[in-house]
């Protein structure tokens, strides 16, 4: 459903960005505008209809997601036409479609080659994996560990409430500070953490919450929306060989 959702905001801004003069410079080195070029030319319609021809293929393979028989083809779908998706220099794609993509490629190769049993497996590998490289970098940045990452983001919150110097949230420096080592360490910790299923859920409930506010502060609701349910689908509790939940 994320997928189809997305896909209609995009509709729009396809229009946008391949009208009027993008149509006449199409980057023949550009693996996405040379790809749009060839099928024009093998079918003799315009590379903008390509373009719109794809966008139909990738809401079929999404519309095959939705139904249990048709899913593992429909992920293959819609992996393969993300992947060419993403090649292209439209802002309409963009970093949630990494996710859809890579997560579309271990469905479609578990549904079809070894059962939906080991696709949470490699997709809670894959989450906690690029949770530890997030945390990893935001230590490696000056600007988190001083601080300033965070006293940047609650700067750009006061004007939405009516204050305009970072006077005010001066004396909580310390506890924006303090808020901002708790996301590098939960993050570079998080192969630790989550190893250990009873504190699962209290990482599930701050990290969500952390996704919840940038998301809404920053309106990339459909970002944080994917990385919020996939933490809880993949880093939650394990599905049975039955499919129900196994609780701890």
């Amino acid at each position: 459903m994320f997928l189809i959702i997305d896909l209609l905001s995009v509709a729009s801004e396809l229009e946008i960005y391949f009208d009027g003069p993008r149509l006449l410079h199409w980057n023949p080195n550009s693996f996405f505008d040379k790809t749009m070029l060839q099928l024009s030319q093998l079918f003799g319609i315009s590379a903008l209809a390509c373009t719109w021809l794809l966008w139909g293929v990738t809401m079929t393979g999404a519309v095959a997601l939705v139904f249990k028989q048709t899913r593992a083809y429909g992920a293959l779908l819609c992996w393969i036409c993300l992947v060419l998706w993403l090649s292209s220099d439209s802002s309409a794609f963009y970093g949630v479609h990494f996710y859809f993509v890579i997560f579309l490629m271990l469905a479609s190769l578990c549904l079809l080659l070894t059962g939906p049993e080991m696709m949470w497996k490699w997709g809670r590998i894959f989450l906690v994996l690029t949770y530890f490289s997030a945390g990893y970098a935001k230590l490696q940045s000056v600007q988190w560990r001083d601080g300033q990452v965070m006293w940047n983001f609650s700067a750009s919150m006061l004007p939405s409430i009516g204050i305009r110097s970072t006077e005010f949230i001066a004396p909580l420096f310390p506890v924006i500070f303090g808020i901002g080592w708790v996301i590098i360490l939960s993050q570079t910790l998080a192969p630790v953490i989550l190893w250990k299923r009873s504190w699962s859920k209290y990482w599930l409930a701050f990290e969500s919450s952390f996704h919840a506010v940038v998301g809404v502060w920053f309106g990339i609701y459909l970002f944080s929306g994917v990385l919020i349910f996939l933490n809880l689908a993949f880093l939650g509790n394990e599905p049975s060989a039955n499919g129900k939940i196994q609780r701890d």
